[in-house]
């Protein structure tokens, strides 16, 4: 999962939340919305999909919004109450995981807050840096190598969306290639807030779904984008070692928005 954004007034908070300061701040309307939609994929269709089977949970990045640009969509100037607004929100999934990784996302948003956040969900350290969050992780799964890391190019086009997708697993592939190293079959990205999957059956690059609806800067980039909330779940158990996974996605579409007749 990605791009929560934690301490937006337009993405997740936990209900009641309380800053620093003792102020509580409860959801607006969007805010209602992707707790409910954040409640029913955690506790209802993960639950369902996965059983009591063991699994890891990737935070692939911008975890918090943080205060930048001059935004006042936030629900507090002090970035320290985004982290802890994204502590709370993680927290009861970290719990449950086999393995937490933690990915840095984009500096503008998260500054270097990943590792103060990972650290508290007992998120793995990386094995070269040995910091707990990384800007890139390589996860070998069921033999298959992974790579996840927050950032891939955007579009305006939606037609043409699945372009960098496929660009950005080719270039992983052929630079792993060319240096002798392990070459990665499954690359995890985030970043552009839509969901996608390209595969060409030795490989795959997927996006995971954000979980912040349209913000003033969004509105002046890609106003007519929708916001589908959701995550991605990557599943092995029906899968030879080396083979790519099924992957399974939990994406949630908003109902339209309200016109007016005249």
């Amino acid at each position: 999962m990605s791009d929560l954004h934690c301490g937006s007034t337009v993405a997740l908070l936990p209900p009641d939340f309380e800053t620093q300061e003792g102020q509580v701040v409860r959801q607006n309307k969007v805010q209602q919305w992707l707790w409910q939609c954040w409640t029913d994929a955690t506790e209802v269709w993960l639950t369902k999909i996965v059983g009591d089977d063991p699994f890891a949970l990737v935070v692939n990045g911008d975890a918090i919004e943080g205060v930048h640009h001059g935004t006042t969509q936030v629900i507090s100037p002090d970035p320290t109450d985004h982290r802890i607004a994204a502590q709370r929100v993680l927290e009861p999934l970290a719990e449950r995981s086999a393995a937490v990784f933690v990915v840095r996302g984009t500096e503008v948003h998260t500054k270097n807050s990943e590792n103060h956040l990972a650290s508290s969900l007992g998120a793995r350290p990386h094995p070269d840096t040995g910091m707990p969050a990384a800007d890139r992780w390589l996860i070998d799964c069921a033999k298959t190598r992974c790579v996840f890391r927050h950032h891939i190019g955007v579009t305006s086009r939606a037609y043409l969306e699945a372009s960098q997708l496929s660009i950005h697993l080719g270039n992983e592939q052929i630079e792993a290639a060319r240096v002798g190293h392990p070459v990665p079959r499954v690359i995890g990205c985030a970043h552009r807030h839509r969901y996608g999957c390209y595969d060409d059956s030795r490989g795959l690059c997927f996006v995971s779904p954000p979980w912040q609806a349209l913000t003033r800067h969004g509105h002046k980039v890609v106003s007519a984008a929708v916001t589908r909330p959701g995550m991605v779940l990557l599943d092995w158990r029906e899968k030879l070692d080396g083979d790519l996974p099924q992957v399974i996605p939990c994406v949630y579409t908003p109902a339209p928005s309200r016109s007016v007749s005249i």
